[in-house]
Parts: C-alpha cells; sequence; structure tokens
C-alpha cells in the first residue's frame, strides 16, 4: 500500500513539474515563432532528427533527371520550404530555388515535425529517395492537410518522395 501510494505521488509530482516547464525549446526556436528578427543578426537554425551528416548535396534538378540513380541513397537536399502540414508539421514541402519542381519530405519513423510555419525557411535535409503512389483516400488526407498534388486518372498519385533523418532549418533575419 505505501508503496502504490509512494509511486502515485511521484506520478502527481512529475506532472505537475511538467505542466509548469512544459516542453523545453532553445532559445533560437523561440526567436523563430515569436519574435521579428532584427536584420543585424544571423539566421537562427532549428534541428530536427538527427544531425546531418558528410552525404553528399545533390539538387533536385539532377535528381529528377536520373530518379533511380538516387532512389534509396542518402543524400542532402537543399531549398526553400514551400509548405508545411498544418495539423502536426509532419511533413513539407521543399523548392530548390528558382527550380518549380518540389519534394515532399516525411520524417523517417515518424520520429519528429516541423514547425507549422516553417514556410519561407531554408532547409538541409538528410535522407532517402524513394517512389510510392499514393492512394485516393492517402490523397484526399494531405490535400486537406495543404498540400498541392497531381493526380493519376483514377484519383491516386505518384510521386518522387524523401524520408528524412534530420533536418535543418534556417530563418534569415527580416529586412526592416
Amino acid at each position: 500500500m505505501f508503496l502504490r501510494v509512494t509511486l502515485a505521488c511521484a506520478l502527481v509530482a512529475s506532472l505537475a513539474v511538467f505542466a509548469v516547464a512544459g516542453p523545453q525549446e532553445t532559445s533560437d526556436q523561440k526567436t523563430l515563432s515569436s519574435e521579428k528578427v532584427q536584420s543585424s543578426e544571423p539566421a537562427k537554425m532549428i534541428v530536427r532528427g538527427e544531425k546531418i551528416g558528410d552525404s553528399p548535396v545533390v539538387s533536385l534538378a539532377d535528381i529528377m533527371k536520373q530518379p533511380k540513380k538516387y532512389e534509396n541513397k542518402t543524400v542532402v537536399l537543399e531549398g526553400t520550404v514551400d509548405a508545411v502540414c498544418q495539423k502536426k508539421g509532419c511533413w513539407m514541402v521543399i523548392l530548390p530555388g528558382d527550380n518549380e519542381t518540389s519534394v515532399r519530405v516525411t520524417f523517417k519513423d515518424y520520429g519528429f515535425f516541423v514547425p507549422k510555419d516553417a514556410r519561407g525557411f531554408k532547409v538541409r535535409a538528410e535522407g532517402k529517395l524513394h517512389f510510392t503512389t499514393l492512394s485516393k483516400e492517402e490523397a484526399d488526407h494531405l490535400e486537406e492537410d495543404g498540400a498541392k498534388l497531381v493526380r493519376d486518372a483514377d484519383g491516386m498519385v505518384s510521386e518522387i518522395g524523401f524520408v528524412a533523418s534530420g533536418v535543418e532549418l534556417y530563418k534569415f533575419p527580416e529586412k526592416e
């Protein structure tokens, strides 16, 4: 009985501490999501997932020319976040430079998310390219979350996707 009461008290105390403290965020994250950044400050960075390693940086244009060459190979993509899942931040769309070709990025093992307000951030993502076919229902769900998809005649979507193991997001200072 004493053990049960002690465990219950410990659980209540730990929940109270978590409720007061909440999830921790770095000063960079606070700056990105809640403040206007001064133009003299450097870019702020948010890191999600694993640290980006020394995988080769490959342009999306090169991938689109020879997609099979890069399938299941670990590479780094760079670009700008064009869209983010507005329910959880569980996917994002990256646009490279001036090219209109984009790629939808999901996150390894559903293990991390990106901020829902990350549109316009510069991004580096390390992971693997894959080919997938989304059912009509999956495509409907993604469109409800803000994705822009090109459907096949049957309502399904064939896409080149990217599963990121690590992501770096950069918000550059706003110009006055």
